[in-house]
C-alpha cells in the first residue's frame, strides 16, 4: 500500500524488520501527507497579523503555500494547525479572543501567502486588543495594510455586509467559505 511504502523508514520497517531510525514527516507523494505524526511533534507558532474595523475582524494565518490545513472558529477562539511553506514544516495556533465574534457570518480566504479570516464581532465597537490575555504574544502583529483607526473619516468598509465583502474579496480573487 502507499502508506506502507510511503517513507523510506517505514519501508524498512516492513520488509527488513529494522527500526526507522527517524520519524516520517511527509512522503515521495505530495498528496499523501501523514499529518498525524506531525501533530504528535512540537508544532510551529504560526504568525498572525490583525486590523478591525468597527464591527469585523481581519487575522492573517500569515504563513506561504499553506497545505493540509485545520482550521475553527467559534464565539471565543479560532485555531489553525497546517503544513507550510517550502520546507513543509508543521505550525498551528490558537487565539483566544478579548470579545465573542459570530462565526457563522464570518468567511475566510486562502492565498499563496496565507489564509484570511473576515470574522464579525458580535458586539460593534473597538477592541482594545486582540486575545483574551494582557500581554501581547511574540507572533502577532498588526497587519498595517488593513488598519483603520475608529476614529479615521470615512465609512467605505464600516458596515459587514456581503456586497462590501464580496466586492473586496473579489478583489483578492475569490471568496472562500467557512
Amino acid at each position: 500500500s502507499i502508506r506502507s511504502i510511503a517513507c523510506f523508514g517505514l519501508y524498512l520497517t516492513k520488509y527488513l524488520h529494522a527500526a526507522p531510525s527517524f520519524v516520517c514527516h511527509f512522503s515521495f507523494y505530495p498528496h499523501a501527507v501523514n499529518i498525524s505524526h506531525m501533530e504528535k511533534q512540537t508544532a510551529l507558532v504560526a504568525p498572525v497579523l490583525w486590523a478591525q474595523r468597527n464591527d469585523i475582524l481581519f487575522i492573517t494565518i500569515n504563513l506561504n503555500d499553506i497545505n493540509h490545513e485545520k482550521y475553527t472558529l467559534d464565539t471565543k477562539k479560532l485555531t489553525f494547525s497546517g503544513v507550510a511553506g517550502a520546507d513543509k514544516k508543521f505550525y498551528s495556533i490558537e487565539l483566544d479572543f478579548l470579545k465573542e465574534v459570530v462565526p457563522e457570518q464570518s468567511k475566510n480566504k486562502k492565498m499563496d501567502r496565507g489564509l484570511l479570516f473576515i470574522i464579525k464581532k458580535q458586539a460593534t465597537g473597538y477592541w482594545s486588543r486582540l486575545l483574551a490575555a494582557a500581554q501581547k504574544p511574540h507572533f502577532l502583529s498588526v497587519d498595517f495594510n488593513r488598519w483603520k483607526d475608529e476614529d479615521e473619516d470615512g465609512s467605505d468598509e464600516d458596515h459587514f455586509d456581503d456586497g462590501n465583502l464580496n466586492s473586496m474579496m473579489q478583489q483578492m480573487g475569490g471568496l472562500g467559505g467557512m
